[in-house]
Parts: structure tokens; C-alpha cells; sequence
């Protein structure tokens, strides 16, 4: 996971913390804290990550 740059911000409109993956700009997980927005897209990327390299 250390290959790819995770970044966290508040959303105003949302009310909540976003994470995002510069390396994977579709997708993103909104959680209430930053830490939980942090491991949401981390743990995201790493499944999108695995099914890429599984086919």
C-alpha cells in the first residue's frame, strides 16, 4: 500500500470526511472521522488492487 498516495479531506456538503486515491481517482469512501476515511480507501484500493492482478 505504500505505492500509492491516500488523501483525506472534509467535505462541507457531505458533513464528513472523504478519502480518495490519487492512483485511483474513481474511487472514494466517506466515513464521520478521518481515520476511518483513511483505512476505508486504503482497504478499498487494496480489494480493487487484488482483483486487477487476480485476472
Amino acid at each position: 500500500m505504500n505505492s500509492y498516495t491516500f488523501l483525506v479531506h472534509w467535505s462541507e456538503e457531505d458533513q464528513a470526511y472523504i478519502g480518495t486515491c490519487a492512483e485511483f481517482r474513481s474511487l472514494s469512501h466517506i466515513a464521520s472521522s478521518d481515520s476511518q476515511a483513511l483505512s476505508g480507501i486504503q482497504d478499498l484500493v487494496k480489494n480493487v488492487a487484488e482483483e486487477i492482478t487476480q485476472k
